[in-house]
């Protein structure tokens, strides 16, 4: 059985709800304790499965609505990124100057109560024994991202061993790609930096562990972990906390590029656990049918296929191959496509699109013409304009910086994004994902921050919110369908829109009061999937660091 951490004390388990078959126990008493919440949640749902391609892997046990709850897991591992500002050991939480010293090692805390934080105890007492203090460069540091905190999670990972054996097997038994990662110049580092650390200087290297063993622990981290932002409970004033965690049945999720589930994160607290227990929830956002994998995205939604593919290859060592990668125009969006090169001098209409979107230098392809041309023209294409995109970026946000606190921002602020749309009109048709990136942009700026609110919008401003939240629907309906948040963050969006333009008309008596009625009624219909998706919202999302 996979063992997991009780769902009600966080021990070491060796009972799971027969129904569901994702949620663990301790003991007969804690499943017994639990049931009055479990009950409303307690279906048959997933089901393990194991395949040459993917491995071990969740697969919907029944047929699936958009919505269900699928599992719940608390993490068995939480802990700072390898590259990390300074953070509290305790509760996660970023620090400002000045920082607190644990009395104990002497590592960054924000209080003097972080010490019995259950994530840092363990650590803390190695840390004391060896007199490995923070450096006083790493206190001074605190708004710099150091690689002093690198050692810190796969710490924990082999900490685990001392806790419980069934926690410890099944983390262990995650895959860690590490015999196709240590020839990387990450893994390089993580060997002079992480395992001669904690093998020698921390002394594990005489508690069982080698350097495999830690070098293991640092690849199961990079493959499986999820990065996770969220305001430490104990402190709901505090700064944002970013961490990744391990959540190892969750891991068994299998990656697409168009995935059918989506997941959220809360921090429980019962009393017990001052610090929370960090929870995974995961949901349907699409009807599933029984047998189907289980699929959720390991990259982002709104990049190009080579990027994620080049990114899957280089994070998780694996080649993504599933429809969305396989089809050129990834599923009719043609989202990397870029208009013919001839568009400008001959005329041609078409798109060009990759031969094969499998293979890294595939010839690029004109879907009317029939024009070939090499990969690397359309890479130095494709990076000319991400560069262009962040060099405009920085630019809107260096002024909304000058501002303070972003008040009085200067209204010609959306137009350096703009501008960047007209230039390329002729180069961009309106799917392209860099004009999407830059729409998704405007579509924050316009109603969204202080200087641009919906109000106080122009009626040509509003009009062009109303066609930036279409045009991001008709993409995000396509590449990351059902009950998502971006298509709920849009479809509020376009709800506020909706009645602002409707209020506008009202007022103006351009319409009369029962076609305004109507469309007030239209608006309130964007907001029914929205709110599916924000009923079960507790601190967000994220995805595998």
């Amino acid at each position: 059985m996979e063992a997991m951490s009780c769902v009600v004390c966080s021990g070491p388990t060796s009972l799971r709800c027969s129904g569901c078959r994702s949620v663990f126990y301790c003991s007969r008493g804690h499943q017994k304790q639990h049931w009055s919440e479990h009950k409303r949640e307690c279906k048959q749902s997933y089901a393990l499965s194991q395949s040459e391609r993917l491995g071990r892997h969740l697969v919907a046990a029944r047929d699936l609505e958009a919505g269900e709850l699928l599992l719940r897991e608390v993490a068995l591992v939480v802990g700072p990124k390898a590259a990390s500002s300074c953070v509290c050991l305790g509760c996660h939480q970023e620090l400002t100057p000045p920082a607190h010293s644990c009395p104990g090692c002497g590592w960054p805390l924000c209080s003097a109560d972080c010490r019995a934080s259950p994530h840092h105890a363990s650590e803390c007492s190695l840390l004391e024994k060896a007199g490995i203090g923070a450096s006083a460069l790493l206190h001074a540091a605190l708004s710099a991202q150091v690689a002093a905190y690198s050692f810190v999670t796969p710490l924990r990972c082999l900490l685990v061993k001392r806790a419980s054996t069934r926690s410890w097997d099944t983390l262990n038994s995650l895959q860690s790609h590490v015999e196709e990662r240590l020839s990387t110049p990450a893994y390089v580092a993580y060997r002079q930096n992480v395992a001669k650390f904690i093998g020698d200087v921390l002394g594990l290297y005489g508690d069982g562990f080698d350097e495999n063993a830690i070098l293991k622990m640092c690849g199961i981290l990079d493959t499986n972990s999820f990065e996770v932002k969220w305001v430490p409970k104990k402190y709901p004033s505090a700064r944002l906390a970013k961490v990744r965690a391990l959540f190892p049945l969750t891991s068994m999720i299998a990656h697409d590029c168009r995935p059918n589930t989506r997941h959220t994160f809360e921090q429980e607290d019962d009393g017990a656990v001052p610090w929370g227990r960090l929870v995974m929830s995961v949901y349907t956002s699409v009807p599933v049918r029984k047998g189907e994998v289980l699929t959720a995205t390991y990259t982002q939604s709104l990049w190009p296929t080579k990027r994620r593919r080049a990114h899957l290859k280089m994070a998780k060592c694996f080649s993504c191959e599933c429809q969305r990668c396989c089809d050129p125009t990834e599923l009719g969006t043609n989202f990397g496509a870029i208009r013919c090169f001839g568009a400008t001098k001959e005329g041609c209409e078409g798109l060009l699109v990759p031969l094969n979107p499998l293979e890294e230098t595939s010839k690029w392809k004109c879907t009317v013409c029939r024009k070939e041309i090499p990969s690397t023209s359309m890479d130095s294409l494709n990076s000319k304009l991400h560069d262009e995109i962040l060099e405009r970026a920085s630019k809107v946000n260096q002024k909304l910086a000058e501002n303070g606190r972003m008040k009085n921002i200067p209204k010609t602020d959306p137009e350096i994004l703009e501008e960047f749309l007209v230039k390329y009109r002729k180069e961009l048709h309106p799917l392209n994902h860099h004009a999407i990136q830059v729409k998704y942009a405007l579509n924050q700026i316009y109603g969204k921050i202080p200087g641009h609110p919906l109000k106080t919008l122009s009626n040509e401003k509003i009009k062009r919110k109303e066609e930036l939240c279409h045009q991001l629907l008709e993409a995000a309906n396509i590449l990351e369908p059902g009950l998502t948040r971006l298509r709920a963050d849009l479809l509020i969006d376009l709800h506020e829109t909706a009645q602002e333009i409707s209020r506008r008309n009202i007022s103006s008596t351009r319409k009369s009061k029962k076609s305004s009625k109507v469309e007030e009624e239209d608006a309130e219909k964007l907001l029914k999937d929205a709110l599916k998706v924000l009923a079960t919202e507790k601190q967000g999302g994220s995805i595998p660091v």
